[in-house]
Protein backbone atom coordinates (compact mmCIF):
# COMPACT_ATOMS: atom_id res chain seq x y z
CA UNK A 1 0.00 0.00 0.00
CA UNK A 2 1.46 3.32 -1.20
CA UNK A 3 1.70 5.81 2.10
CA UNK A 4 -0.21 8.38 1.02
CA UNK A 5 -3.17 5.86 0.57
CA UNK A 6 -2.71 5.09 4.45
CA UNK A 7 -2.01 8.55 5.39
CA UNK A 8 -5.06 9.41 3.86
CA UNK A 9 -7.41 6.47 4.90
CA UNK A 10 -6.15 7.76 8.13
CA UNK A 11 -7.64 11.50 7.65
CA UNK A 12 -10.59 10.08 6.62
CA UNK A 13 -11.25 7.63 9.18
CA UNK A 14 -10.47 10.43 12.01
CA UNK A 15 -12.37 12.48 10.23
CA UNK A 16 -15.31 10.24 10.09
CA UNK A 17 -15.06 9.58 14.03
CA UNK A 18 -14.79 12.82 14.79
CA UNK A 19 -17.52 13.72 13.16
CA UNK A 20 -19.33 10.82 14.64
CA UNK A 21 -18.18 12.47 18.26
CA UNK A 22 -19.78 15.91 17.32
CA UNK A 23 -23.05 14.22 16.01
CA UNK A 24 -22.82 16.27 12.98
CA UNK A 25 -26.61 15.70 11.48
CA UNK A 26 -25.35 13.74 8.05
CA UNK A 27 -22.77 11.17 9.64
CA UNK A 28 -25.99 10.68 12.84
CA UNK A 29 -28.07 9.32 9.50
CA UNK A 30 -25.84 6.53 9.58
CA UNK A 31 -26.83 5.52 13.29
CA UNK A 32 -30.37 4.52 14.06
CA UNK A 33 -32.16 7.30 16.62
CA UNK A 34 -32.20 6.65 20.23
CA UNK A 35 -35.83 6.23 19.77
CA UNK A 36 -35.42 3.39 17.13
CA UNK A 37 -32.75 2.01 19.62
CA UNK A 38 -33.06 -1.04 21.89
CA UNK A 39 -31.06 -1.00 25.16
CA UNK A 40 -28.56 -3.55 24.06
CA UNK A 41 -28.95 -2.58 20.27
CA UNK A 42 -25.44 -3.27 18.11
CA UNK A 43 -26.22 0.36 17.02
CA UNK A 44 -26.22 1.57 21.01
CA UNK A 45 -24.03 4.88 21.26
CA UNK A 46 -21.74 3.67 23.80
CA UNK A 47 -20.93 0.58 21.46
CA UNK A 48 -20.37 2.40 18.84
CA UNK A 49 -17.82 4.74 20.09
CA UNK A 50 -16.47 1.44 22.05
CA UNK A 51 -15.71 -0.29 18.48
CA UNK A 52 -14.90 3.12 16.92
CA UNK A 53 -12.22 4.80 19.60
CA UNK A 54 -10.57 1.13 19.19
CA UNK A 55 -10.70 1.07 15.79
CA UNK A 56 -8.88 4.74 15.93
CA UNK A 57 -6.63 3.23 18.19
CA UNK A 58 -5.35 0.39 16.18
CA UNK A 59 -5.27 2.47 13.12
CA UNK A 60 -2.84 5.06 14.64
CA UNK A 61 -0.81 2.31 15.74
CA UNK A 62 -0.63 0.67 13.01
CA UNK A 63 0.07 3.64 10.77
CA UNK A 64 2.65 4.64 13.50
CA UNK A 65 4.89 1.74 13.34
CA UNK A 66 4.51 1.55 9.65
CA UNK A 67 5.77 5.45 9.00
CA UNK A 68 8.59 5.34 12.26
CA UNK A 69 10.18 2.73 9.93
CA UNK A 70 10.04 4.60 7.03
CA UNK A 71 12.13 7.78 8.64
CA UNK A 72 15.14 8.05 7.31
CA UNK A 73 18.85 7.02 9.40
CA UNK A 74 20.16 10.42 8.20
CA UNK A 75 18.30 12.43 10.03
CA UNK A 76 18.70 13.16 14.06
CA UNK A 77 16.19 11.27 15.87
CA UNK A 78 15.65 14.14 18.69
CA UNK A 79 14.57 16.27 15.35
CA UNK A 80 12.44 13.34 13.77
CA UNK A 81 10.49 13.48 16.69
CA UNK A 82 10.01 17.36 17.01
CA UNK A 83 9.24 17.43 13.92
CA UNK A 84 6.15 14.93 14.55
CA UNK A 85 4.87 16.68 17.72
CA UNK A 86 5.32 20.67 15.58
CA UNK A 87 2.73 18.44 13.34
CA UNK A 88 0.79 16.90 16.01
CA UNK A 89 0.13 20.50 17.76
CA UNK A 90 -0.92 21.93 14.21
CA UNK A 91 -3.28 18.49 13.65
CA UNK A 92 -4.42 19.14 17.20
CA UNK A 93 -5.61 22.89 17.06
CA UNK A 94 -7.10 22.23 13.55
CA UNK A 95 -9.53 19.28 15.49
CA UNK A 96 -10.02 22.11 17.62
CA UNK A 97 -12.64 23.44 14.96
CA UNK A 98 -14.24 19.99 14.49
CA UNK A 99 -14.04 19.00 18.12
CA UNK A 100 -14.85 22.34 20.02
CA UNK A 101 -14.32 21.57 24.21
CA UNK A 102 -17.39 22.68 26.22
CA UNK A 103 -17.23 24.96 28.35
CA UNK A 104 -14.41 26.82 26.04
CA UNK A 105 -10.77 25.59 25.17
CA UNK A 106 -9.36 28.16 28.74
CA UNK A 107 -11.76 25.58 31.44
CA UNK A 108 -9.62 22.82 29.65
CA UNK A 109 -6.19 24.31 30.07
CA UNK A 110 -6.99 25.17 33.29
CA UNK A 111 -7.06 21.40 34.13
CA UNK A 112 -4.08 20.49 32.73
CA UNK A 113 -1.32 19.09 34.84
CA UNK A 114 1.77 17.10 35.80
CA UNK A 115 0.07 13.79 34.15
CA UNK A 116 0.42 15.69 30.49
CA UNK A 117 3.84 15.99 31.59
CA UNK A 118 4.42 12.24 32.40
CA UNK A 119 2.40 11.22 28.93
CA UNK A 120 4.50 13.52 26.95
CA UNK A 121 7.66 11.63 28.56
CA UNK A 122 6.36 8.21 27.83
CA UNK A 123 5.61 9.20 24.36
CA UNK A 124 9.35 10.89 23.63
CA UNK A 125 10.80 7.30 25.56
CA UNK A 126 7.69 5.22 23.01
CA UNK A 127 9.10 7.52 19.92
CA UNK A 128 12.89 7.11 20.58
CA UNK A 129 12.31 3.46 21.58
CA UNK A 130 10.91 2.00 18.22
CA UNK A 131 12.83 4.89 16.07
CA UNK A 132 16.29 3.12 17.58
CA UNK A 133 14.81 -0.43 17.53
CA UNK A 134 14.25 0.34 13.72
CA UNK A 135 17.83 1.58 12.84
CA UNK A 136 19.42 -1.19 15.14
CA UNK A 137 17.94 -3.83 13.09
CA UNK A 138 14.45 -4.73 13.93
CA UNK A 139 12.02 -6.27 11.99
CA UNK A 140 8.41 -4.50 11.69
CA UNK A 141 6.94 -7.59 11.68
CA UNK A 142 8.22 -8.53 15.22
CA UNK A 143 9.24 -5.31 16.92
CA UNK A 144 6.30 -3.45 17.77
CA UNK A 145 4.94 -7.26 18.55
CA UNK A 146 7.83 -7.95 20.77
CA UNK A 147 7.49 -5.12 23.24
CA UNK A 148 3.89 -4.98 23.19
CA UNK A 149 3.85 -8.25 24.81
CA UNK A 150 6.08 -7.12 27.47
CA UNK A 151 4.13 -3.74 27.69
CA UNK A 152 0.98 -5.27 28.13
CA UNK A 153 2.25 -7.74 31.07
CA UNK A 154 4.02 -4.99 32.99
CA UNK A 155 0.34 -2.89 32.39
CA UNK A 156 -1.29 -6.26 33.89
CA UNK A 157 0.86 -6.03 36.91
CA UNK A 158 0.46 -2.20 37.71
CA UNK A 159 -3.64 -2.99 36.60
CA UNK A 160 -3.51 -5.18 39.12
CA UNK A 161 -1.23 -3.73 42.30
CA UNK A 162 -1.91 -0.11 41.44
CA UNK A 163 -5.64 0.30 40.58
CA UNK A 164 -7.19 -2.69 42.12
CA UNK A 165 -8.22 -4.18 38.75
CA UNK A 166 -9.57 -8.08 38.84
CA UNK A 167 -7.88 -10.57 35.94
CA UNK A 168 -9.46 -13.76 35.02
CA UNK A 169 -8.11 -17.36 34.69
CA UNK A 170 -8.72 -16.78 31.12
CA UNK A 171 -6.76 -13.73 31.03
CA UNK A 172 -3.99 -15.51 32.95
CA UNK A 173 -3.98 -18.23 30.42
CA UNK A 174 -3.45 -15.37 27.38
CA UNK A 175 -0.68 -14.21 29.53
CA UNK A 176 0.98 -17.04 29.64
CA UNK A 177 0.44 -17.30 25.63
CA UNK A 178 1.88 -14.00 25.17
CA UNK A 179 4.64 -15.12 26.45
CA UNK A 180 5.22 -18.60 24.62
CA UNK A 181 4.42 -16.35 21.23
CA UNK A 182 7.32 -14.05 22.08
CA UNK A 183 9.80 -16.88 22.37
CA UNK A 184 8.33 -18.66 19.37
CA UNK A 185 8.58 -15.11 17.38
CA UNK A 186 12.22 -14.41 18.76
CA UNK A 187 13.78 -17.56 18.13
CA UNK A 188 16.23 -18.19 15.57
CA UNK A 189 17.11 -21.45 14.54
Amino acid sequence: MHPWLLVGLMINFSILVGLLVIKWPPVQLLVPSEKKMKPNSIFDEKKIMYTISALVAILGAVGYQYFVKKVPESINPVISVLGIYVSVLVLGVLLLFFIPPEGGIVNHIRQLNWIQLAIAVSVLFLELGFLSMYRAGWNLNTGNLVTGVFVNIILVVIGLVLLGEKMSLINSIGVILSIIGVALISYKP
